[in-house]
């Protein structure tokens, strides 16, 4: 399961998912956080959604925003005068 953080950071977004059919249908992160399959609008295929690679999708990208956020507060020097 990711965190917290990661669904706050992208549970707006949205992703493509195709069917067989050829049709795509965009859902967002949020969305397909508590739903795990749909039908498709165009042939009404049930669609299962691969929950795991969804999650460790999003864990790979937050530990890259994790490196991200501790190399930039080592670079920034930051100069208080009261």
């Amino acid at each position: 399961m990711t965190s917290q953080r990661s669904f706050d950071l992208f549970g707006g977004a949205s992703i493509d998912i195709p069917c067989d059919c050829g049709h795509t249908t965009r859902k967002a992160i949020s969305w397909l956080r508590s739903h795990r399959q749909f039908n498709c609008p165009r042939c009404r295929a049930l669609v299962k959604v691969d929950s795991s690679a969804l999650d460790r999708e999003l864990r790979r990208v937050e530990r890259s925003m994790d490196r991200l956020t501790k190399n930039l507060s080592q670079t920034i020097n930051i100069d208080i005068k009261l």
